[in-house]
Parts: C-alpha cells; structure tokens; sequence
C-alpha cells in the first residue's frame, strides 16, 4: 500500500479540540481525516491491503510531506462529515464537491478533480438519455449530498427519489432493481463502473462544478498548505500515472466532456 510509511488508525469518533490548525496539527503529530463510511474504496479505501483510492493517495502524500500520520475517522453516514467537520472531530474532509450551500458553512480546498453529476444505471436497464426520462424514474440518491442536490434541481420529485446513507448502498439498490436509476457525481461513476462495468452513464445533470476537500472556515493555513500540495502534484508528471491508476483513457474522456456539454 503506498502509505506504508504512514501510520493509519481508524477511530469511530475523533476527539473534539478547539481551532486545530496546521501548526496544531503538526504538534499532534497526525493528520485527521474525516471519510464516509460508505465511501467508495476506489476512493478512500479503509482496507489495510490493495489500492488505497486516489484521495487517500493524496492525503497520504501531503501527510508524509509534513511528517504527519494519517488518523481516519470514519463517519456513520455521509451526512454527518459536515457536522462532524465542524464540530472539531477531525481536521479534513475528503469526497465533497463544493456546493454554493457548502461554501457558506465551511471552506474548501483548490479543485482535486471537475465534477458535474450524471443519470447512471445498470444493464439490462436502458441508458437515460435526457433530463426529462430521468423524471419519470424512481431515482436513488445519497442523502444530504450534492448528488440529491442535483436530482431535486432537475425536478426529480420527492416521491420518485429513494435515499441511501452512501454510494456503496444506493449502488446496491441499483444493482437489485429497487431503483431504476441514480444521480452521482461522474467522478465516482467512472471510479464505480470500473469494478462494475454494466453500469453506464446518460445525461448530465445539472452544471459543472468541482470536487475538493473541506476544512474548517477559520483553518487557513491547513487550507493554503493542501492547495499547495494539490496543485503541486497536479502540475507534476506523478498526477497523470496517478489518476491512470483509477481511471480509463475512456472515463477520462466522459470527464473531459462534463465540462463542456
């Protein structure tokens, strides 16, 4: 695993402090890391062997880079990383896109990926092709997420739209047929339909818009220290074999076009 050098304790809740910045952060030695508990493993993977997810990889990288161990704190559901976030439980919050909502109740990060949301569903189930078919589907979402976020935006009705505690569960649903479609980020699509290739995208949802991670608003100088080592790694050679690492040459290319249709 690439953070073999890094020391990972998984840890149900993390304990409160009051303005944990960087330099506090470094006293304490560890980095705490606030992850869905249904993440996705391609993701932030909790496993202790095989890939450990591309964000993993780059909070790993950061970590190392200021002599710091990784602490998980896993939370329950995904709606709860927010409020554990604020509450001081952990220091950074992984897996978000950055919503206008978001942005009032904590800060984020520069882009780690673009991200635009995308109708999914799994063979037999025919593609959705367009906003409108979309509407008439019973439609799986993760709740409090950008993602249900986008459904309801589209005018997926309340009655049509089914909520999960995290991607893992509403893609299981999906792969029952207890939804006909979902609504997910097409970052995590791409992540997903490699390890389950009948899954298949349709339309876009909703506008372009970019993945990040969260901290708190008055953490800036951990906020500045991250920008610094995301866009770093971005300009570097290292960032293409890492994200070839997660995605196809194919899934790239349905990234490339949320951000222009």
């Amino acid at each position: 695993m690439l953070g073999s050098a890094v020391s990972i304790a998984v840890v149900m809740v993390g304990v409160t402090s009051a303005n944990p910045d960087l330099a506090d952060i470094r006293t304490r030695g560890a980095l705490r890391v606030i992850v869905s508990a249904d993440e996705l493993p391609e993701m932030f993977s909790f496993g202790a062997s095989g890939a450990p997810g591309l964000e993993r990889e780059i909070v790993e990288g950061f970590a190392r880079a200021h002599g710091l161990a990784v602490e998980v704190i896993k939370a329950p559901v995904f709606e709860q990383v927010i409020p554990m976030l604020i509450a001081g439980e952990g220091d950074l919050v992984v897996g978000l896109i950055a919503t206008d909502e978001r942005r009032e109740r904590i800060a984020f990060t520069v882009e780690t990926m673009p991200a635009r949301h995308v109708a999914v569903t799994r063979l037999p189930v025919a593609r959705i092709d367009s906003v409108g078919t979309l509407l008439s589907q019973l439609v799986g979402v993760v709740n409090d997420s950008s993602w249900e976020a986008a459904a309801i935006q589209a005018g997926v009705p309340a009655e049509k739209r089914v909520g999960y505690g995290g991607a893992e569960q509403m893609l299981a649903a999906l792969g029952r047929g207890d939804v006909d479609a979902v609504v997910m980020s097409v970052t995590d699509y791409a992540l997903s339909q490699a390890s389950d290739p009948k899954l298949q995208a349709g339309c876009f949802v909703g506008s372009v818009s970019s993945a990040a991670w969260g901290v708190r608003q008055q953490d800036d100088a951990l906020r500045l220290a991250l920008d610094q080592h995301i866009s770093r790694l971005q300009r570097s050679p290292a960032w293409s074999s890492l994200v070839l690492r997660y995605y196809s040459q194919e899934t790239l290319g349905l990234i490339a076009r949320a951000r222009q249709e």
